[in-house]
C-alpha cells in the first residue's frame, strides 16, 4: 500500500516541492558522512509529509541500495530521528522548509508529531530526551525494522505549547536543584538524582546553544576522568564554560 506521504502526493493534497538549505549541506559535517548516507537523507527529505516524517524507510533505503549503516549514521549524526521503529522525523525539516498554508497538509502521524519540540533554531529533537536522555529504555531502531504501519491520532498545537512550557519548567527546576549541592570534593555520581539533573542540563545546553545533540561524547570523556579537568572540578555551576571550550575544539 501507498505510505501516508505518498499517497497524499498521489491525491494532489501535499505540497509538491522541496528545499533544502544551503548552509546546512554545505558544512563540513554533513560532507563528512559517506555518499550513499547523503543520498539516504536527501531521498527521504523527498518522501517526507509536510511536517518531516517518513514512513517508508524501508522503500527508499532498498531503491537505493543503501544500508542499516547509512540510516544509523544519519541517526546517531542528529540528521535523522526514530519515532518508532516505522516512522522517523527530518530534524532540521523546519530549516529546509516554509510551506505556505493552502498547500500544506498535516502529517498522519498526529501523535508522533506530538512527542517532537523545536529547539531555537527550529530543529526537531524528541520531548524525552531533554527531560530522562540515557536513563529511558531506548526504543529498537529503525533499521531493525522499517515496515510501514500508520498511527492516525488527533494534533494539538495547544497541547504542544502547553507540554513544552511543563517541561521547561522541570528542566529549569531540576538545574536549579543540581546546582544547590557542594560537588568539588565529591564525586557527583554517588547521588544519582543529582547526577541525572546534572546530565540533563549538559544535553539541555548542548542543543539550546549549539544545535546539537552530540553531548555524548563530552559525557563520556569527563565521566570517564571523575568530571576533573586537570586539577579542575567540573560542576553545575561551571559546566558551560568547559561545554564552550569543548566546542571550539
Amino acid at each position: 500500500h501507498l505510505s501516508a506521504a505518498r499517497w497524499a502526493k498521489k491525491e494532489g493534497k501535499m505540497a509538491k516541492r522541496r528545499m533544502f538549505s544551503i548552509p546546512l549541506m554545505e558544512a563540513d559535517r554533513f560532507y563528512e558522512l559517506s555518499a550513499l548516507s547523503q543520498a539516504l537523507y536527501f531521498h527521504l527529505n523527498l518522501n517526507a509529509d509536510d511536517d518531516g516524517l517518513v514512513d517508508n524507510v524501508r522503500s527508499v533505503m532498498r531503491d537505493l541500495k543503501a544500508s542499516k549503516n547509512n540510516m544509523r549514521q544519519l541517526i546517531e549524526e542528529g540528521y535523522v530521528i526514530e519515532l518508532t521503529t516505522k516512522v522517523v522525523a527530518i530534524a532540521h525539516w523546519n530549516q529546509h522548509n516554509r510551506i505556505k498554508s493552502d498547500r500544506y497538509t498535516k502529517t498522519a502521524y498526529g501523535e508522533l508529531l506530538s512527542q517532537l519540540r523545536r529547539d531555537d533554531n527550529d530543529r526537531y529533537f524528541k520531548a524525552s530526551e531533554a527531560i530522562c536522555g540515557d536513563i529511558c529504555a531506548p526504543q529498537e531502531s529503525v533499521v531493525k525494522d522499517s515496515t510501514v504501519e500508520y498511527s492516525i491520532a488527533k494534533d494539538s498545537a495547544e497541547e504542544h505549547r502547553a507540554e513544552e512550557k511543563r517541561e521547561n519548567i522541570y528542566i529549569s527546576h531540576s538545574y536549579k536543584q543540581s546546582s544547590v549541592a557542594s560537588l568539588p570534593n565529591t564525586d557527583i555520581r554517588n547521588d544519582s538524582i543529582l547526577y541525572n539533573n546534572f546530565i540533563n542540563a549538559i544535553r539541555l545546553y548542548f542543543m539550546k546553544k549549539y544545535n546539537s545533540i552530540d553531548s555524548k561524547k563530552f559525557i563520556e570523556h569527563y565521566d570517564g576522568l571523575n568530571w576533573y579537568s586537570g586539577t579542575d572540578k567540573i560542576t553545575p555551576e561551571n559546566f558551560k564554560d568547559y561545554v564552550d571550550q569543548w566546542m571550539k575544539g
